[in-house]
């Protein structure tokens, strides 16, 4: 039934089309060709470093990569889900809180200058 009501519904998307392609599409496999080729998602990209101390994590608490020294992930991709709404917001508070921790960083590590008499 699921499967009927997706080809249906491809079916019908497609016969809205005056593409060549969409007219030649009658069997399930070049109804499927057709799928891949023009089919798109409405999902952002997301989620994908995940966050935390685990092996399979990418980066920690801190955005901060595991195994690479200077280097962050600060983007949409450290979230732990997809949010319900656009991502946009998010985004941006992870970029704002990721600047502020480069910030203290810098700050905290500032190399010594030392001053010697000649």
């Amino acid at each position: 039934m699921c499967a009927a009501f997706s080809r249906r519904r491809l079916w019908r998307a497609m016969s809205d089309r005056k593409s060549c392609l969409a007219r030649r599409c009658r069997a399930t496999t070049s109804c499927s060709i057709y799928g891949r080729r023009n089919g798109n998602t409405v999902y952002h990209a997301s989620c994908t470093c995940m966050m935390g101390p685990g092996a399979m994590c990418v980066v920690d608490s801190e955005l901060r990569v595991h195994g690479l020294e200077r280097l962050r992930v600060i983007d949409a991709s450290v979230m732990p889900s997809v949010t319900s709404t656009n991502t946009n917001a998010p985004t941006i508070m992870i970029a704002e809180k990721g600047a502020d921790m480069i910030r203290r960083a810098a700050r905290t590590t500032q190399p010594e200058v030392t001053v010697r008499a000649a």
